[in-house]
């Protein structure tokens, strides 16, 4: 089955890309809005999560979103998020300015800029036309919490008709909570002159309304039908959805808005401060907001969520974390640290970075997203290193240091005798005939070829195969530069 991050990933190309999400967002350029002196904002996928510490300017950058498109007479505009006023004489400079660029049917980009002009903001009706909603973090709160008419007057609520919620709505409130639902109601409900609406469940043999749900429950029941009732083709935004849910419900909240965006044409953009709800996108949704060693704020695009989860806890998680390109490097270089010092390895988190296709190739901007992201890691505080490929340049000044040999680590590994010998001994492998069948085949594929030679699984093989290689090879040059950097900021 095909993973829907990929396929939603597909609908995005630009061949794909208006039919399937219309006149959707692809770049933000934002200069003197709060901490965002000058942000540029490149969206790769029509779900973009903001993540990062506290008070790096994520919501800023959902506001300014909102007030990309009209709406009708509910268009948002920037001063319903950036009040002026004693307290806050300056929540954007004099000359700043929002670049809006949205893609088109003839698949060319349309730019606008709202900028400030005698002291009013211009160029509103430039705008495309989308729907646009936005959900901030205090909507839908417990009604125990809320305390209004349903809730306070519980006892005297005339409960008027009953709507069954509409099934897809049900199913996926279900999914996201690992609960089984009989059934799920929007109730009308009044008292004297007041009337409100409110929902009603029953499950495991127990009937209850809003009332008595909590804020996780409570709060993705209505986001899920909010949602869902939504015109094809919105900007949809989203503050912290993940609030409250536990970590495998946080999974598949992330899993269920990349299938929303790929059934109904929307552009998701969400802030989050959850792992979990990371990995349920795809790396190219990833936008992480950190701030450097000037205090300015600056965004590193598709980072892997191990590394986001780095970020955020202050890289406390480990005492180094080395950045490598793919699973077979990541695995060479554990072998390395092992068979070196345990003590390195067990305190150097390793992650894999890089962008890659849906078959684990290298694609443009890899090596270079990684040294991109390592410089700004480095002025953030954090101690990270990069370890690439040994066909790529070091700069071991910069953190950027490489693997052991010449080549790509398949090839290194593939061509070790040490390697052919143990795969002959172990497996009874024809090295040789199996070796020209590997001509003219992307040596990323390697493994799976072995694996499907062999039988055995591709990462048992990824394991072993580097195991024996790192034992025989060394790398004590690389090995002091890890231990060096993990001591240094």
């Amino acid at each position: 089955m095909a993973d829907p991050r990929t396929q939603v990933q597909k609908k995005f190309e630009p061949t794909n890309r208006h039919a399937s999400f219309g006149n959707i967002l692809t770049r933000l350029e934002v200069r003197g809005f709060r901490l965002h002196t000058t942000s540029q904002v490149e969206f790769r996928s029509p779900v973009t999560a903001f993540c990062g510490p506290n008070g790096t300017g994520k919501t800023t950058l959902l506001q300014l979103a909102a007030c990309s498109y009209r709406h009708g007479d509910r268009s948002f505009r920037l001063h319903d998020f950036f009040a002026v006023g004693p307290l806050d004489p300056a929540p954007f400079t004099p000359g700043a300015q929002l670049g809006i660029s949205t893609w088109q049917g003839d698949a060319k980009v349309r730019t606008i800029t709202l900028a400030r002009r005698d002291s009013r903001w211009s160029d509103y009706r430039q705008r495309d036309e989308r729907p646009v909603i936005f959900l901030g973090a205090a909507q839908f709160p417990p009604r125990a919490e809320e305390q209004a008419f349903p809730f306070r007057k519980a006892a005297k609520l005339v409960v008027g008709q009953k709507t069954p919620c509409a099934a897809d709505v049900t199913a996926s409130v279900a999914r996201v909570l690992g609960l089984h639902y009989d059934h799920i109601d929007r109730a009308d409900v009044s008292v004297k002159a007041r009337s409100a609406s409110i929902l009603s469940s029953r499950r495991a043999g127990l009937s209850y309304s809003e009332n008595h749900m909590g804020f996780g429950e409570c709060r993705v029941h209505n986001i899920i039908e909010t949602l869902e009732l939504q015109p094809e083709k919105s900007l949809l935004l989203l503050e912290e959805p993940e609030i409250s849910l536990h970590q495998a419900a946080q999974f598949r909240l992330g899993e269920y808005l990349v299938s929303l965006s790929s059934r109904r044409g929307h552009q998701i953009l969400l802030s989050t401060h959850s792992e979990h709800l990371l990995r349920a996108l795809p790396q190219a949704s990833r936008i992480l907001l950190v701030r450097d060693g000037s205090g300015a704020v600056r965004l590193l695009p598709g980072l892997a969520s191990s590394q986001v989860a780095s970020v955020m806890t202050d890289g406390h998680d480990k005492a180094l974390t080395a950045v490598v390109e793919d699973d077979v490097a990541a695995a060479i270089l554990a072998e390395l640290l092992a068979a070196a010092d345990a003590h390195l390895l067990a305190t150097t988190g390793i992650v894999i970075g890089g962008y890659r296709d849906d078959k684990g190739q290298s694609i443009a901007g890899g090596k270079e997203a990684i040294t991109a992201a390592l410089r700004t890691m480095r002025h953030s505080g954090l101690r990270v290193a990069a370890v690439l490929d040994a066909d790529a340049k070091p700069d071991p000044a910069a953190f950027v240091f490489c693997l052991p040999g010449r080549l790509p680590p398949e090839k290194e590994v593939f061509a070790a005798e040490v390697v052919q010998d143990h795969w002959t001994r172990i497996y009874n492998l024809d090295v040789p005939g199996f070796m020209s069948e590997l001509n003219g085949v992307d040596h990323h594929d390697w493994f799976s070829r072995l694996a499907a030679r062999l039988g055995r699984s591709r990462d048992f093989l990824v394991g072993e195969s580097c195991r024996v290689y790192a034992r025989s090879v060394g790398a004590p040059v690389l090995v002091e530069q890890l231990r060096d950097a993990s001591s240094r900021k």
